[in-house]
């Protein structure tokens, strides 16, 4: 089984703290350099800041989820990143169909295919993606 099955989604609250954390070009990042990070987003964006607290608390619990490693130096918290942006789509998306659709996930390729704006290089990209699935389950049946 692979790691990203066995992460927790990421909350909506989460997902800008670890996408500044990805972002980041230091392989460790603190609380301080998360919030300046999220404040200049919020600043482009006409939003207000996240406070230090709220980041610091998001943070604690995204190392207890798995999705982030700390350790200590002194007083100040280094983090880093355990999940890739890709496990944690995954997670959510895994998550987001269960819970939606019962773990089928036709309806929601049907939304996408006739509700989303697809343009001609999607379509291509879910025909392969499709053509690899067709792949997978010959593969499996013949096992």
């Amino acid at each position: 089984m692979s790691r990203s099955h066995r992460l927790p989604r990421l909350t909506p609250a989460e997902w800008p703290v670890m996408q500044a954390i990805w972002q980041s070009r230091e392989p460790e990042i603190t609380i301080r350099e998360v919030c300046d990070g999220l404040a200049s987003q919020a600043a482009a964006s006409g939003e207000s800041p996240l406070a230090y607290s709220t980041v610091k608390t998001v943070m604690e619990r995204l190392v207890e989820k798995g999705h982030l490693a700390a350790r200590q130096r002194g007083k100040v918290g280094f983090f880093r990143a355990l999940s890739s942006p890709e496990e944690a789509t995954h997670s959510t998306v895994k998550d987001f169909v269960e819970r939606t659709f019962g773990g089928m996930p036709s309806p929601l390729v049907s939304y996408l295919a006739n509700g989303a704006r697809l343009s001609a290089k999607d379509i291509a990209r879910l025909e392969k993606l499709v053509s690899q699935a067709k792949g997978r389950s010959k593969t499996q049946r013949e096992k």
